[in-house]
């Protein structure tokens, strides 16, 4: 009779135990799920500011070798409508875009620290010449 007390006591402390790596893996699926999501989002926002980085390049082409002063020039002739940051689900790239024209150069950006998840401390920016640059 004695020995079935330390059973009871073994058996409770394995409940416990197994409720608790339970709770330990649940939290660890949703940070790798939140990961993910993030990640994907910042690839999703990379794609999206090389296609508008390819459209300004065709605009350049077509226009003497100068950049559009705003995106809403691309539309409808190199972009079929504005592309959306995944992440923030709003147009961020017309409100961050700069170009100049001495030298000709242009900066689109995803301002506002939408990507932070995927390890993206505040912004990424896609200039020409230089390419991706994340800060």
């Amino acid at each position: 009779m004695r020995d079935q007390g330390w059973i009871n006591v073994f058996i409770a402390i394995a409940l416990v135990g197994v409720v608790a790596l339970g709770s330990m893996v649940r939290w660890d699926a949703r940070d790798l799920r939140n990961w993910w999501c993030a990640e994907r989002y910042k690839n999703d926002c990379l794609d999206n500011m090389k296609r508008i980085g390819t459209a300004c390049e065709m605009y350049a082409t077509d226009n003497a070798g100068r950049y559009p002063t705003s995106l809403g020039q691309l539309v409808p002739r190199h972009l079929d409508r504005l592309p959306l940051c995944p992440a923030a689900d709003s147009d961020i790239y017309s409100r961050t875009y700069h170009s100049c024209s001495n030298p000709d150069a242009y900066t689109v950006t995803c301002k506002g620290g939408f990507h932070r998840y995927a390890g993206v401390p505040d912004e990424l920016d896609y200039c020409r010449p230089v390419g991706l640059i994340e800060h």
